[in-house]
């Protein structure tokens, strides 16, 4: 079994999506659709890497990356966004994202950029 995920996201179908393509990989998956599920999610069980959608119902996901970044900073946390602004992306990466994916997600790369980042966390 690899590590875990905390997948964020309020679009259900991207959701179910990741979940099944990121489990046949050998991740355990969680899922949260509002940042608070998220974060109380996370209080309540450990997650080597967080997928963090931009736009929340609740709350920025930049929200969620910062209590993430300042609560659990091992945690690998990648943004993914359907809406290409630069500064978001500057913004996220400046907060601590490892990484910015853009919807629709190739699922082949992003399988290949989270084993990419767990290979460096390791390192490092």
């Amino acid at each position: 079994m690899n590590g875990s995920i905390l997948i964020i996201d309020d679009d259900i179908d991207m959701l179910e999506t990741l979940s099944d393509v990121l489990q046949e990989k050998g991740y355990r998956i969680e899922t949260a659709i509002t940042g608070k599920e998220a974060i109380m999610t996370a209080r309540e069980r450990f997650f080597d890497i967080a997928l963090i959608d931009l736009k929340l119902p609740d709350m920025s996901g930049i929200t969620v990356l910062k209590i993430f970044q300042l609560k659990y900073p091992h945690m690998i946390k990648i943004m993914i966004t359907g809406h290409a602004e630069l500064q978001n992306a500057v913004d996220a990466m400046n907060v601590g994202a490892n990484a910015y994916i853009m919807k629709p997600i190739d699922h082949e790369r992003l399988s290949q950029l989270i084993g990419y980042k767990e290979l460096i966390n390791t390192i490092q």
